[in-house]
């Protein structure tokens, strides 16, 4: 996990080496969303990266998902460095 400030956007990433998603599991990321939940045992609603979203957007920013099936998924979120930005 980093963070950083530049050009008054704060990111914030998140980076794992864990199973992935594909381009259509990103694009269906929303609420009570869970991906294979057959094949992999998985804990909670699957609202985590929907409230993140939200959050986000209620905030001048954003979410944004990059992945590699079988290699990594990298999240970040973008927030304007001041809240008179937003």
């Amino acid at each position: 996990m980093t963070g950083q400030v530049e050009h008054g956007v704060f990111t914030l990433s998140v980076r794992d080496k864990g199973r992935g998603m594909t381009a259509a599991q990103i694009a269906d990321v929303g609420a009570h969303m869970q991906f294979e939940r057959r094949i992999h045992e998985q804990q909670g609603s699957g609202l985590g990266l929907a409230i993140v979203r939200r959050l986000a957007e209620l905030y001048g920013g954003e979410l944004t998902i990059e992945s590699e099936p079988n290699q990594f998924t990298l999240v970040r979120v973008t927030l304007p460095a001041s809240a008179n930005a937003a």
